[in-house]
């Protein structure tokens, strides 16, 4: 259940504000964070009776983990993320697996949360949403909003200063006119005045990892460096111009088209909350509420991926995915099932009926975004 922001917070309450009141009321839930300039990129953190669980970011998960596990725990035996695994799970396998004990994965979890409540803390108007459902488990760290505060402020005022620039490490930053940033970088040697280490200061490795517009996480990992670290210094060149400063990649299609993702389902509340989350994920959402026509429809669009309701009028899911595994145009699109059943024989059934996978209604924004990156993502070509 979502509830109103009026009833927690205003549109225009500041993060801290808000998680104050939050923690006043022992409100418990989750506090979604989303940037005005780019929607689909933001916090989420994790509350249970006005006290902190977990707060990660809503894109870049995979770049974020690695560099804070090999930042703060180098030694730790990682194993990679999966597709479609949720972060909370994956850092909870490393204790169930054995490699970590009970306490230190509470000290993951708190480290990894407090340097998401950084950039909570120190991001600029936000637009805030507030969800009735915490959905962690098991619960292993509860903390006062107050104690992260204090402990991460010196981090946050200098996030906050960066606020005109490199103001998120979920940005990507790069250049796209390489000669002119390896003229300025060099005018302007890094190593000059930092901290960074002398890996950095190497020009050309860093100005060819540039080209590629690399999430920030992902070049603070690239050359062992503090990601705050990084941001100061890359700071100038940003506001020279030198260097440009992107919201996450959103997916493109190969012929670098916006994707298109089918909705088949008679609820318009579902279409309208499957097309808030996809659109701003960068996908196009055509939405079909009468089965028996969507055959014509999607072989004029030509989606990446059908969502589809498993009992809909007329003809259910089930019966729909048969016909759509047997079109020579759709045969190898990938299905999703919508449904509010959530049990073994439904997703044996639709399995059995050629659908990919199975999400339970109402779904998880990031979940649905997550699920559907995953399932359209192109393979890599092999470089002869």
């Amino acid at each position: 259940m979502v509830e109103p922001l009026s009833s927690v917070l205003d549109a225009t309450t500041s993060v801290v504000k808000a998680l104050k009141e939050i923690s006043k009321k022992e409100l418990s839930g989750q506090l979604t964070i989303r940037f005005f300039n780019s929607h689909s990129t933001g916090w989420r953190v994790y509350i249970g009776r006005g006290k902190v669980h977990y707060a990660s970011s809503l894109v870049a998960n995979q770049e974020r983990i690695n560099y804070l596990l090999s930042h703060y725990f180098p030694d730790l035996n990682r194993h990679p993320m999966q597709d479609q695994e949720q972060e909370y799970d994956y850092l909870c396998s490393f204790w169930r697996s054995g490699k970590i004990s009970l306490q230190d994965l509470r000290q993951v979890i708190y480290t990894l949360t407090q340097e998401a409540l950084i950039h909570c803390f120190a991001s600029p108007p936000v637009q805030l949403e507030f969800e009735e459902s915490v959905g962690l488990d098991p619960i292993l760290v509860s903390a006062s909003v107050k104690k992260i505060a204090y402990s991460v402020r010196p981090q946050v005022l200098g996030w906050m200063k960066l606020r005109e620039g490199i103001s998120s490490p979920l940005w990507r930053v790069g250049t796209e006119q390489l000669n002119g940033f390896y003229n300025a970088i060099a005018q302007n040697s890094l190593s000059q005045q930092s901290n960074i280490n002398s890996s950095l200061a190497q020009l050309k490795p860093l100005a060819q990892a540039l080209t590629a517009f690399p999430n920030l996480y992902a070049l603070a990992q690239e050359f062992k460096v503090d990601v705050l670290t990084l941001a100061q210094e890359l700071q100038p060149y940003a506001e020279q111009k030198q260097l440009q400063i992107k919201p996450y990649e959103e997916p493109k299609a190969p012929n670098g088209e916006t994707p298109v993702v089918a909705c088949i389902d008679d609820s318009h509340t579902v279409q309208r909350n499957v097309k808030l989350t996809l659109e701003t994920a960068g996908y196009e959402v055509i939405s079909l509420t009468e089965p028996g026509r969507a055959l014509t429809a999607l072989a004029r669009k030509k989606p990446v991926l059908i969502l589809m309701d498993i009992t809909m009028p007329d003809m259910n899911g089930y019966d729909l995915s048969r016909m759509l595994r047997k079109s020579a145009s759709l045969a190898e699109v990938p299905i999703v099932m919508l449904t509010g059943r959530d049990g073994v024989v439904d997703r044996l059934r639709a399995r059995m009926v050629g659908a990919n996978d199975y999400i339970t209604k109402p779904f998880n924004p990031h979940q649905l975004i997550q699920l559907v990156q995953a399932l359209t993502r192109q393979p890599q070509p092999v470089e002869q």
